[in-house]
């Protein structure tokens, strides 16, 4: 998918994303919480805990995230503070694609 060499497949970390995690107060908006959110269009939601095992289809979304800080004594600093940030930054755009249900239901590919 990513095209990786060898050497980057076995350093790989793959990452689960469940969208109905607990989001940062700061960011919550409880009109695009998943887990409140109902589309009348496909009957969908809101997504209740253990939805991954039940979901039907499921959309996949494939991130590859590297950091590479190279400045002597502060690189394994920054790297570990950029990879900790990374969830988070990956959560929200994600489950605000589930909110977006109802206006690309009526599209046809």
């Amino acid at each position: 998918m990513h095209n990786l060499p060898e050497k980057e497949l076995k350093k790989r970390e793959v990452e689960i994303i469940d969208i109905t995690s607990p989001v940062p107060e700061k960011d919550y908006k409880e009109d695009e919480d998943p887990t409140k959110f109902h589309s009348e269009k496909t009957g969908r939601g809101p997504l209740e805990e253990g939805w991954i095992e039940k979901a039907d289809p499921v959309m996949c979304a494939y991130k590859l995230v590297t950091v590479e800080f190279k400045w002597w004594g502060l690189q394994t600093r920054v790297e570990n503070f950029m990879m900790s940030v990374r969830p988070a930054s990956l959560l929200c755009p994600s489950d605000i694609l589930i909110l977006l249900l109802c206006r690309w239901k009526p599209i046809s590919f």
